[in-house]
């Protein structure tokens, strides 16, 4: 019995605080949300493999998700998992 709540702290934590709760790695955090971060600059741009990719100016100096798959790069939200925009990879560099 907790001292001062009265209660035992496992019927306590079952009723009130279990669904408040957020799972710390789900699945799509573990496997494919991103290989890699960067952080967006103050233009909304990120640099990935000496070329530059836009990301939408709300997401501008905050770190996000980058996942190169087959000709596209996935730029993702870190906390959801949500695919932000996605670019045909550039052959050269500086672009």
């Amino acid at each position: 019995m907790h001292g001062t709540t009265g209660e035992l702290p496992r019927e306590r934590f079952e009723r009130d605080e279990r669904v408040q709760l957020k799972s710390y790695l789900s699945p799509a955090c573990v496997t494919l949300v991103a290989s890699e971060t960067r952080k967006v600059d103050k233009t909304g741009l990120i640099s990935w493999k000496a070329n530059k990719y836009s990301v939408p100016m709300a997401w501008q100096q905050s770190h996000v998700g980058v996942l190169e798959s087959g000709s596209q790069l996935h730029i993702t939200d870190l906390q959801g998992g949500e695919v932000l925009a996605r670019h045909e990879l550039s052959g050269g560099k500086g672009r």
